[in-house]
Formats: structure tokens, C-alpha cells, sequence
């Protein structure tokens, strides 16, 4: 695995040992999912970086007198936009899967202490 522990580097090992049908232990996807919240905090506020620089470009549409609907199709259009949209997708993806990791963390528990 990787050195330096990133979103990109943890995301990327994890999908290799997919491809390589590895298998993934409960403990090592609780840990990837571990760093993978504490490190997205910074994707956080890059994603409400970019969503504030769109809406300051839509409110100055609007205000050369543009429709908000008109402006709406102005900035959906931007490639700002579309990289606003990935990045979104993907902190949803890390949520989602931190959320499974503790799922399986506390059904391995339940199991374990024989619930």
C-alpha cells in the first residue's frame, strides 16, 4: 500500500485489491473508512468553496438582469460546475462507505459477543 495517506492513495487501495478480488478484512476497512473521515473534512470545504464561487457567479447573472432560471442553465453549463458535481458525488461516496464500515464494524461485534 501506499505511503502517504490521502483520500486519492486510500481509495486507490482499496480499489485495486477489489480488481485483484482481494479480500478486504473488517479491520483494515474500518481503518481505510477511519482515515477516510478524519480526511474529509478538507474535501468539505473545498466543495463549499466551489459551491460559494458558483452561487456568487450565479447572483451576478442574476443581477445583469438574467432570469434566476436563465442564470440556473449559465452555471450548470460552467466546467466549475461539473468539477463541483464530481467532488459532491465523491464526498458522498466516502460518507457511504464509511457509514458501511460501521455497519459491519458493530454486526462483527454483535457477533462476536454472541447477540
Amino acid at each position: 500500500m501506499n505511503e502517504e495517506r490521502t483520500i486519492d492513495t486510500i481509495l486507490e487501495d482499496l480499489e485495486q485489491m477489489i480488481r485483484e478480488k482481494k479480500p478486504i478484512s473488517p479491520k483494515l476497512f474500518l481503518d481505510e473508512a477511519h482515515f477516510l473521515n478524519l480526511l474529509l473534512g478538507k474535501e468539505n470545504e473545498e466543495l463549499y468553496m466551489m459551491k460559494s464561487l458558483l452561487a456568487k457567479e450565479k447572483a451576478k447573472i442574476v443581477v445583469k438582469g438574467e432570469s434566476v432560471a436563465s442564470a440556473t442553465v449559465h452555471i450548470e453549463a460552467m466546467d466549475e460546475f461539473l468539477l463541483y458535481e464530481i467532488k459532491k458525488a465523491r464526498v458522498e461516496q466516502i460518507k457511504e462507505m464509511v457509514r458501511i464500515a460501521k455497519a459491519q464494524s458493530k454486526l462483527l461485534t454483535d457477533e462476536i459477543r454472541g447477540y
